[in-house]
């Protein structure tokens, strides 16, 4: 997909016709304003995509974390001699606690 830059001031005068090529997806719209990149316009197909994307590398990243977490909390109670099995959740929270 090609890109264009183009100013707020020209997008402004220009809004209807930028929309339906972004629309359509021939294009990427980046609004500049004093020279700057600030916002970019993009087909909302394609911005869903990415918003589910991002989400599904989240999810990935936090399920990674809580299964090391839970590796490493398995690994403390056993050299803590506490058997997770048979132990309440606010007996453990004391053991921890106590650390």
């Amino acid at each position: 997909m090609n890109q264009q830059f183009i100013s707020v001031t020209e997008a402004r005068a220009n809004f209807k016709a930028l929309l339906n090529k972004v629309a359509s997806g021939q294009t990427e719209v980046v609004l500049l304003r004093d020279s700057n990149p600030e916002a970019v316009l993009v087909p909302y197909k394609y911005y869903i995509e990415k918003s589910q994307s991002e989400k599904s590398a989240w999810n990935a990243r936090f399920d990674a974390y809580i299964k090391k977490a839970r590796k490493i909390g398995k690994t403390w109670a056993k050299k803590q001699n506490i058997k997770l099995k048979s132990i309440s959740e606010d007996e453990l929270y004391e053991r921890i606690k106590q650390v």
